[in-house]
């Protein structure tokens, strides 16, 4: 939404840490590659509250969304 780059994050710790940080890049590389990294941070309510602001509704339904 705010057109910043968004970095994942994971730390490994313990005793297999380097063992785990090579699956965790595996993991993300796998992400990248099917497209499925997230593409903002924002919660489903702050998402949902932009689309209220330009969805063509009803006042009923606006109001029975909104809450």
């Amino acid at each position: 939404m705010t057109g910043r780059d968004l970095y994942r994050t994971e730390v490994p710790a313990g005793p297999a840490a380097a063992e785990r940080a090579e699956e965790v890049r595996g993991k993300f590389l796998r992400l990248v590659a099917e497209d499925r990294q997230p593409k903002t941070n924002a919660t489903v309510m702050v998402l949902i509250g932009e689309h209220l602001k330009v969805a063509e509704m009803g006042l009923r339904n606006k109001a029975t969304l909104e809450g």
